[in-house]
């Protein structure tokens, strides 16, 4: 089954931090049939570099459960197998202000994709 493809944006920025999302069904990652995916990167907006070690947080609104993961070297991350609904998610990098989204509607087989700019 191949994901819906989606558009939505939001941006945060805070001490040269961007995070944009914006709907792609370029990355094939394997997940259940009954899951969302999160992929993306973090970098620094004035700079161009990616931060490693962020962590990113996808937190579902009616649940209250919280998904994290940590960005690579190269400042990539996945949040895999998300039960379907709307989460809010938050950045966080040391040295740079938090960056948060809310509202990000997951349907069974989307693949959002994060990338900073």
């Amino acid at each position: 089954m191949q994901g819906s493809r989606k558009s939505s944006s939001w941006r945060c920025w805070g001490l040269s931090l961007a995070l944009l999302l914006a709907g792609s069904a370029g990355i094939a990652l394997a997940q259940s049939a009954s899951t969302a995916t999160i992929v993306g990167s973090v970098a620094d907006a004035a700079q161009g570099a990616s931060i490693p070690n962020a962590t990113v947080t996808a937190t579902n609104t009616a649940t209250r459960i919280a998904y994290t993961a940590k960005t690579t070297s190269s400042g990539d991350y996945t949040i895999g197998y998300l039960p379907p609904g709307t989460y809010d998610v938050r950045v966080e990098a040391q040295g740079f202000a938090v960056g948060a989204s809310k509202g990000l509607t997951l349907n069974v087989g989307d693949q959002e994709t994060s990338t900073s700019s």
